[in-house]
């Protein structure tokens, strides 16, 4: 406890000598973006995080900064010499003692999170003021930050719901989908609405925009439910806030009946409303999904599998398919040693020696490290 009081006493010596000295401006404004790297399909974040991995949106962040928690208060580790943080006068070693006149850092052994201080601080236009002492020479200074926001919208309205036959508990669920990377989620992106019996639902979604990659391509994703039930899906793959695309979209739902009627587009079949292959099929899907990648397939994964002219025999190769997806590689380890062991146990039922092993990691680079074409082979050898 005696490092603790120490610290205590420090910190009141410095917010006496800060009242004693007065204020002096090092900068005007912190607006840049939290930074991170895209990497082999995964986003690392600068440590400590600004923003804890909690469920609570928190409507402001402190940019590209590299933070360490101390028990004097928050030290910057590192920033970008060519961020306004930098421009704005915050320097590598400076310690930010108080965000809004409340202690940051370790105090008596409680953190005080930065990042929870200064939403709770910020002004609704997310304006805070920090304490800091100089890294260089101790002096202790203001720091009038403004920080960014958190959130970017996307907007859109919901139309021709008086068309539909609505029950009174149906739900809407509207969601921003990464259809490059199904598994990489936009964190937000996601509105559930009560269709309340009007004709005509504006919504936006707030979300994250540290979540959203730039080379990718996304979708919006809206069903109508009743309890885990889809009953209606948005009509079209509704492209958003990439590459040129717009942020701000206007759906239409089609009935699930009409989607599935999609894989008879070549035939002169029709599906009718009773039809049992649907839910056979659906529910068929869904186990693959579940026990290959461990998730419910997403709408555009279903709409691609229902478009198929025969989507029973589609389903035959859906499990060569999910086992060569990049989602499930990266889930087996990120290598070939344990993807190949790991495909060897789903086909063949145990686990490979050392010289099968061997074998098959050989096999799968003869072939140009196509992992479809070595499941392939692999189905096949198990099969005899």
């Amino acid at each position: 406890m005696e490092k603790y009081r120490q610290a205590r006493m420090f910190r009141r010596l410095l917010v006496v000598s800060f009242a004693a000295i007065g204020f002096f401006t090092i900068g005007q404004e912190i607006t840049r973006a939290q930074e991170f790297r895209f990497d082999q399909g995964q986003t690392r974040w600068n440590q400590p995080q600004w923003f804890d991995n909690s469920s609570q949106s928190k409507a402001w962040r402190l940019g590209d900064v590299d933070l360490q928690n101390t028990n004097t208060g928050v030290r910057v580790l590192d920033i970008d010499p060519n961020s306004t943080a930098s421009r704005s006068g915050l320097r590598k070693g400076d310690m930010i003692i108080t965000v809004g006149g409340s202690q940051v850092g370790f105090v008596e052994g409680r953190l005080y999170d930065l990042a929870e201080e200064a939403n709770r601080r910020a002004t609704s236009q997310g304006r805070v003021a920090m304490l800091v002492q100089d890294g260089n020479n101790g002096r202790l200074g203001n720091v009038n930050v403004q920080l960014e926001s958190s959130q970017a919208l996307l907007t859109g309205t919901i139309v021709g719901l008086d068309r539909l036959n609505m029950p009174p508990n149906a739900t809407i669920s509207i969601e921003i989908v990464n259809a490059s990377r199904p598994h990489f989620a936009v964190r937000n992106g996601h509105v559930v609405l009560n269709p309340g019996g009007k004709a005509t639902i504006p919504f936006t979604i707030a979300y994250d925009p540290a979540y959203v990659y730039a080379q990718d391509v996304y979708h919006v994703k809206s069903q109508v439910s009743v309890g885990s039930e889809p009953i209606y899906y948005s009509q079209d793959n509704y492209r958003v806030i990439t590459q040129g695309n717009p942020s701000t979209v206007q759906l239409q739902f089609v009935s699930m009946t009409n989607v599935a009627r999609v894989r008879y587009a070549n035939s002169n079949q029709s599906l009718p409303v009773a039809d049992r292959d649907f839910d056979t099929i659906s529910r068929l899907i869904s186990t693959h999904y579940q026990r290959y990648l461990r998730r419910e397939p997403n709408y555009l994964e279903v709409a691609a599998l229902w478009s198929e002219p025969d989507i029973k025999s589609r389903l035959d190769s859906l499990p060569v398919d999910l086992m060569a997806t990049q989602e499930y590689y990266d889930a087996s380890g990120n290598n070939v040693g344990s993807w190949v062991s790991r495909v060897f146990e789903e086909v063949v039922g145990r686990r490979p020696s050392v010289a099968e092993l061997q074998q098959w990691q050989q096999r799968l680079a003869d072939l140009r490290y196509s992992r479809t074409t070595m499941l392939s082979q692999l189905f096949a050898q198990a099969r005899r």
